[in-house]
C-alpha cells in the first residue's frame, strides 16, 4: 500500500476544499493519456460531486508534487477499500 501518495492525495485535496476522489478525476483530466472519465456513482449525490470535479484546478507544482508520490509501476494501484480505510483513520 502506497501511503505516501494516498496521504498527499488527501492533503492537497484538503487544501483544495475537495474530496480526494474529486481530485483523483481532476488529475485523471490532466493526463494527455486520457481521454474521458467514467466514475462510478451509487447515488445523485455523488455524480454530482463527481461532475464538480471538472472545475477544480491542479497548478504545475500541485501536479509535480502528486506524480512524485504515486508509484512508479501499474501495480502500485490503491484499492478502493484500503482507500477509504487510510483516509477514516483505520
Amino acid at each position: 500500500m502506497n501511503w505516501v501518495a494516498l496521504d498527499a492525495v488527501a492533503e492537497l485535496a484538503a487544501s483544495k476544499g475537495c474530496s480526494p476522489a474529486q481530485l483523483a478525476i481532476a488529475w485523471l483530466l490532466t493526463r494527455d493519456e486520457v481521454s474521458t472519465v467514467i466514475a462510478g456513482a451509487s447515488n445523485p449525490e455523488q455524480a454530482r460531486d463527481n461532475a464538480l470535479a471538472a472545475d477544480i484546478t491542479i497548478d504545475g507544482s500541485e501536479l509535480e508534487a502528486l506524480e512524485r508520490s504515486l508509484p512508479a509501476v501499474p501495480g502500485g494501484a490503491v484499492g478502493a477499500l484500503e482507500l477509504r480505510d487510510h483516509l477514516r483513520g483505520a
